[in-house]
């Protein structure tokens, strides 16, 4: 309110995945303004659909978007403002916006439910032959593993 962007800046409620991706496709970047994150999950969707993001420079997010997303301290207001406008510019170099767009896609096809199962299954398969291969401490007994 303080900068007067009601009618320029829409916070979204929950969308179902086609709604999200439409709207991900159709907006010119995503901006992730966060003092904290747990994964970055926008950056990965948005990055999936092929449009820019910028993000508060966090390791999180800098592990996430990799060299795709456009890091930003979180109080830094002029960079940030920079930052939008610079990709506003390059809107108007078509063969730059393919560059990009095929960044982000390229790079948010590295994080994928169905490797991230793969990899946590090959996780679970290493440590229960390493726990199998122990002798165990008393007959029957076996220590338990904690996964959340």
């Amino acid at each position: 309110r303080e900068l007067k962007l009601e009618g320029h800046v829409v916070t979204l409620p929950f969308l179902p995945s086609p709604a999200l991706a439409a709207l991900y496709r159709r907006v010119a970047v995503v901006l992730l303004p966060s003092a904290r994150e747990g994964f970055g999950l926008p950056i990965v969707e948005a990055m999936a659909c092929g449009t820019p993001v910028i993000a508060t420079d966090l390791p999180v997010t800098r592990e996430v978007g990799g060299t795709a997303a456009i890091y930003v301290g979180l109080n830094d207001v002029q960079r940030w403002r920079d930052s939008v406008l610079e990709l506003f510019v390059e809107k108007q170099d078509p063969d730059r916006v393919a560059a990009r767009r095929r960044l982000c896609i390229e790079h948010s096809a590295h994080f994928q439910w169905q490797r991230h199962a793969q990899s946590m299954a090959n996780i679970y398969r290493d440590v229960w032959a390493v726990a199998d291969s122990q002798p165990m401490r008393h007959s029957g007994d076996r220590e338990a593993v904690l996964v959340s």
